[in-house]
């Protein structure tokens, strides 16, 4: 969905910086739709996946692989579960020896993954042409190891996770809210943070850490329990209790409603005494009827199901 991005960013004038964008046809692969860029890149640049969420200090990232005249350094992390990333293991120096994309714990032979942050010289590409499909990790990579060119990875041990399903991106939330520090959002108390506009009664219990943001309403003797996230423009009715839940913007919700664990995204509707259970994803637009518990529904099936209520 480029136009999306295009139009939230635009020429990236509001984020101090300056956009320029390059929009693939069709599928090239992670290194393809790079090389896609041509001319543009024609010094040391960095390539970010767009999935990760990171305070990786690139300076310092930078500076390790001009220092080491490195051609392709791979930003690295220490895992405790790295099968679903690619690992990698280097030497004393630094210099990547060896590396397997998303291998099977019969494979593992490193707790270092490839966070898919790459620091490269244009001369990389020289094994491809504009308009071809290939992967940086399962075809540049190898070529490059191969044929010996300098290519390093650079440790850190800054935080960085990869949003690539619904608990690592209910996670990251939660990371985000108990460290969270803004001087757009007034602090209530320690680890609460309101943003401007909004109206919270007296005898609402709130917990920490929470966030909550602008132009939002809650009611009277709602309970906002900890790790809870409530975007802008919501109206939360009263006596309706809500735990470790992400509410996105313009979310409406009645009276007496319950919400443990879950997701709910722009425009929903949840009507008054509904209940909403651990690992639901109620999707843009929905209208959740009066008395709807989702627990009820799914009894029969297994416990560690995913109950997913997709633009209904």
């Amino acid at each position: 969905m480029p136009n999306i991005i295009v139009d939230y960013f635009q020429d990236g004038s509001k984020l101090g910086v300056n956009l320029k964008y390059f929009i693939e046809e069709t599928p090239l692969g992670t290194g393809g739709s790079v090389l896609n860029t041509d001319k543009f890149l024609d010094d040391t640049f960095i390539v970010i996946s767009g999935d990760a969420y990171t305070n990786i200090d690139l300076t310092k990232a930078v500076e390790y692989h001009k220092a080491k005249k490195s051609k392709a350094t791979l930003i690295l992390k220490k895992q405790s579960i790295p099968i679903e990333y690619g690992i990698v293991i280097t030497d004393e120096q630094g210099k990547i020896i060896r590396f397997l994309e998303k291998p099977s714990w019969g494979e593992v032979f490193s707790d270092t993954v490839n966070t898919g942050i790459y620091i490269l010289e244009p001369e990389v590409f020289n094994y491809y042409k504009k308009g071809e499909n290939f992967d940086f990790s399962k075809d540049l990579f190898p070529k490059l190891l191969k044929d010996n060119i300098p290519m390093y990875g650079y440790i850190t041990d800054e935080y960085w996770c990869d949003i690539g399903d619904i608990n690592s991106y209910r996670q990251t939330n939660f990371d985000v809210v108990e460290n969270f520090l803004s001087d757009k959002y007034t602090k209530l108390d320690e680890g609460i943070f309101v943003g401007k506009n909004t109206i919270i009664p007296k005898g609402v219990n709130i917990k920490s850490p929470c966030i909550i943001g602008d132009n939002t309403h809650i009611g009277e003797g709602c309970r906002i329990d900890a790790y809870t996230i409530i975007g802008n423009n919501c109206y939360i009715d009263s006596f309706s209790s809500i735990k470790r839940t992400i509410i996105w913007d313009n979310v409406k919700i009645g009276k007496s409603v319950e919400c443990r664990g879950s997701i709910i995204c722009d425009f929903t509707k949840i009507q008054d005494s509904v209940h909403i259970y651990e690992a639901t994803v109620i999707g843009k637009d929905t209208l959740i009827e009066k008395k709807f518990n989702n627990k009820t529904r799914c009894k029969n099936m297994a416990r560690q199901i995913y109950s997913y209520i997709i633009n209904s």
